[in-house]
């Protein structure tokens, strides 16, 4: 929007004898007017029906866009609109003038079409055989309203939040009713059966595998009537696991129609082992700075517990330990392979590895050395708090769970003090429990990687 800059300076002549002078020099009056912006919006309507007729009272502007508020627009001065349906609708008008620069002016009013619009809705609280019922019901357009209850027990209430004492423990089919005031035949009606019980949710499920990774869901909950699951219409949710592995597949659930109560919500989880191929090998070089000849391969393998290690070091020898050290004879060029076994299936992975005189990975003219670590022997436990990783019971004798908020746990693997990988186990799920019960008693790290590959460790105590 142009603006309008005024600077004036005015002082006071004593002497005539320099009347001109005074009045050249110092009454001086400075004014700059830039192309003022002058727009104003503004308008009035009148509604007949649902039809509205708007009246434009802007001024300083050339061109209109109106926005009613139900997805229609017109570019007249001053329209005329019909709307389906009764509501409160803003109107929103935008005013240019399009001989200067960004020179606009904008209003909005909310626009009242009359009529009926009334919802019923309520909720209750259950005490002992005394219910609570909260009314929930809207009369859209804000005009007056009444109310009818019926409580299934021959008892009836005009109250808007009525408190009714029951007999027995049901069930009882509840009538409410809002009427608007305003208008004849202006009223909606909302039933819901009910037992005096209902409010104790219990949420519960059964499970069969229907394929290698699929499971068909059953709910068996009691009182709920909100999942965080979409159950079909005979109570069953299909659902497949992304690989092979150990998953954690939690039911949340929650009576709607309680309000106020402790038990209206419940949750359960059950541990759903996937059978299938766990083990994956897989490793990469890297050069031990420490001595010239020497090298380090980062074993990032998973796998389960009780699976086999089969290390080729392509010179004829091989080692079936996870951690091996080998010294190869002299130069050339060597495949190197690593075979993990479980009772399922095979995982192989080779690469070649090959070092020149200088220490290099490229020929060599000395004996030189391969061991073999964990990718993640030397990582320091990270602080659990920073990274919203929790793990629980620590100490702990037996089961131990962890939860990660942000992104879902992809693996966990288990190392004793020494280094010693005693476990892998593959996830997909922000809450995952490992059973350590077998372990003797000691220190231990988890290392924990999530599905974007960040991975954290943690250390924890079996007792």
């Amino acid at each position: 929007m142009d603006t309008f800059y005024t600077s004036k300076l005015k002082t006071t002549c004593l002497n005539p004898a320099f009347k001109w002078s005074c009045l050249l020099f110092f009454c001086i009056g400075l004014s700059y007017h830039a192309n003022a912006c002058n727009a104003y919006t503004n308008f009035s309507y009148s509604v007949t029906n649902k039809t509205v007729t708007f009246t434009n009272l802007s001024t300083g502007v050339n061109k209109y866009s109106w926005s009613f508020g139900d997805g229609g627009s017109s570019s007249a001065q001053s329209p005329v609109h019909t709307y389906s349906a009764s509501n409160r609708y803003m109107v929103y008008l935008y005013a240019y003038d399009t001989t200067l620069s960004n020179c606009y002016d904008t209003t909005s009013f909310e626009v009242l079409i009359p009529g009926c619009s009334v919802h019923a809705g309520f909720g209750y609280s259950i005490s002992g055989n005394d219910v609570s019922f909260s009314n929930s019901s809207t009369n859209y357009l804000g005009l007056s309203s009444k109310f009818s209850w019926d409580f299934g027990d021959a008892n009836t209430s005009n109250s808007e939040h009525p408190v009714h004492t029951y007999g027995g423990t049901g069930p009882y089919t509840v009538m409410c009713v809002i009427y608007d005031t305003a208008y004849s035949n202006c009223s909606d009606t909302l039933y819901h059966t009910f037992s005096l019980d209902d409010c104790d949710v219990t949420i519960d499920f059964t499970y069969t595998f229907t394929g290698p990774k699929t499971i068909k869901v059953t709910n068996t909950s009691v009182h709920a009537n909100y999942f965080n699951v979409t159950f079909d219409s005979n109570g069953e949710y299909i659902y497949t696991f992304p690989y092979p592995g150990t998953f954690q597949f939690s039911l949340f659930g929650r009576n709607t129609w309680c309000t106020g109560s402790n038990n209206n919500t419940d949750t359960t989880s059950k541990i759903i082992v996937v059978p299938g191929c766990h083990a994956d090998a897989r490793f990469s070089f890297g050069r031990d700075t420490n001595s010239t000849f020497a090298g380090i391969l980062y074993d990032y393998s998973t796998f389960r517990a009780g699976a086999t290690y089969k290390w080729h070091f392509g010179d004829g020898d091989s080692s079936s330990s996870m951690t091996p050290t080998h010294t190869y004879p002299g130069p050339g060029k060597y495949n190197l392979c690593l075979t993990i076994r479980d009772s399922i299936c095979v995982s192989t992975y080779c690469d070649t590895i090959e070092y020149d005189s200088s220490g290099n990975m490229v020929g060599m003219t000395v004996p030189f050395s391969l061991q073999v670590i964990d990718a993640v022997l030397s990582v320091k436990e990270t602080q659990v708090r920073e990274d919203n990783i929790s793990v629980y019971p620590n100490p702990g004798n037996g089961v131990f769970t962890i939860v990660k908020d942000i992104h879902p746990i992809r693996s966990v693997r288990v190392f004793d003090l020494q280094g010693k990988l005693i476990t892998s186990e593959k996830f997909d799920d922000h809450k995952v429990s490992l059973d350590l019960s077998s372990l003797t008693n000691g220190v231990y790290m988890f290392v924990i990687t999530d599905n974007t590959g960040i991975t954290k460790v943690v250390k924890v105590m079996k007792l």
